[in-house]
């Protein structure tokens, strides 16, 4: 017990003395550190009244179950779970085609060039005036980077999937074009999925 002690001594006082030194390094730094705070809090402040913001448009879709398999479903009976076993899908109801639709690059591409939306994806290099992109030519945006920007900054895709919901979430700057855009969305991907279920039957 006494060895204990006798170490447990200068263990704290080396742990108080460590203490100390940083109290005194930060009282030395301490304009520093105050200034690198009041900088950081006036350049939060500039970006905060400068920055231009952005507004969020949110559209939940319900994907429709196939009528046709759920009656083929019914005939079955008992059946039917022997065909869910064999892996025979006999089911519509996913959410599946309709996401993998959203996500596809092909269809941002299509939405893009029939609103005819670059220039408004790319307004800060756009002379609207002479009708021309105020960059040089190999910087000008093409659809690539339409499809890219629109991809990863402008459109997502989320589930609810305990309701079976597909959320469709728009962000811009302007809420109206926001909230247009979202449901224009949501349209053209209920026409698309209507058009491919005619197709089909």
């Amino acid at each position: 017990m006494e060895a204990d002690s006798a170490t447990a001594g200068p263990a704290r006082a080396g742990a108080m003395a460590d203490v100390m030194a940083f109290f005194r390094i930060a009282w030395r730094g301490r304009w520093v550190i105050l200034a690198s705070g009041l900088l950081g809090a006036v350049a939060m402040g500039v970006y905060a009244f400068t920055a231009e913001p952005w507004y969020r448009a949110q559209v939940t879709l319900l994907p429709v179950e196939n009528k046709s398999s759920q009656g083929l479903l019914g005939q079955l009976g008992p059946l039917s779970g022997l065909a869910g076993l064999a892996g025979i899908s006999l089911g519509a109801g996913s959410r599946a085609e309709p996401i993998a639709v959203l996500r596809s690059r092909d269809f941002v591409r299509d939405f893009i060039e029939r609103r005819q939306l670059m220039t408004t994806l790319f307004s800060d290099e756009w002379d609207a005036t002479q009708r021309k992109w105020n960059v040089p030519a190999n910087k000008a945006p093409d659809i690539r980077d339409a499809v890219k920007f629109f991809d990863e900054d402008i459109r997502h895709i989320g589930e609810d999937r305990k309701l079976g919901l597909v959320i469709l979430t728009v962000d811009w700057k302007n809420p109206k074009v926001a909230a247009d855009w979202a449901n224009q969305i949501a349209v053209d991907i209920n026409a698309m999925l209507r058009a491919r279920a005619i197709e089909d039957a």
